[in-house]
């Protein structure tokens, strides 16, 4: 699991669950440790990027919020490009 935590210039501090692979109900052992964590460190909230299915797997009242995007705005590098 791989994580981050960002401030906004508004005074918003939210801890990212960046990335998650692995066995589910292990996984599931470590969110709560790591919401604790992110909380005495002062983040306001706690998001994630990924399948729908992590909000109704991950403990807590997680909601859907805005889908993500992306776009490459010059042609991407060779080592990045999926083949």
């Amino acid at each position: 699991m791989v994580g981050e935590i960002i401030d906004y210039p508004i005074g918003l501090r939210v801890f990212y669950y960046w990335l998650q692979g692995g066995d589910i109900d292990e996984l599931k052992t470590l969110w709560d440790g790591i919401e604790e964590w992110a909380t005495t460190r002062g983040a306001h909230q706690a998001r994630g990027i990924g399948r729908d299915g992590w909000s109704r797997a991950m403990n807590g009242k997680w909601r859907k919020g805005p889908t993500t995007r992306m776009k490459w705005l010059v042609e991407p590098p060779a080592h990045v490009v999926r083949r």
